[in-house]
């Protein structure tokens, strides 16, 4: 797994997901706004919904794949996807290539 020299990195439970904590550094205080990157082969989190913040995934390099209570999507390079509040917004992302995800 790649680490950024310039962010602190917090690993997810699973460590297959690195965690920079890119909102607070921008000066962000009540934005939800993490950095990841899946590895090759492994799954972000479980199937999940927030009820406080909405949620944002903008694809920096790699080909993810979305889950959502609507199905799968691979997603691409600078693809934008937002995920509201509730049972709405449920997703999860997962890295089924052989190259890293962001």
């Amino acid at each position: 797994m790649r680490r950024s020299a310039e962010l602190a990195v917090a690993r997810s439970e699973d460590s297959s997901a690195v965690r920079p904590p890119v909102v607070r550094r921008a000066g962000g205080e009540r934005l939800g706004g993490t950095l990841y990157e899946l590895a090759p082969g492994s799954k972000g989190f479980d199937l999940h919904v927030h009820h406080g913040i909405e949620e944002l995934v903008v694809v920096l390099a790699g080909r993810p794949t979305l889950r959502t209570l609507d199905g799968e999507h691979e997603l691409e390079p600078g693809e934008v996807v937002a995920f509201p509040v509730g049972r709405r917004g449920a997703h999860t992302l997962e890295n089924r290539s052989d190259e890293p995800a962001r």
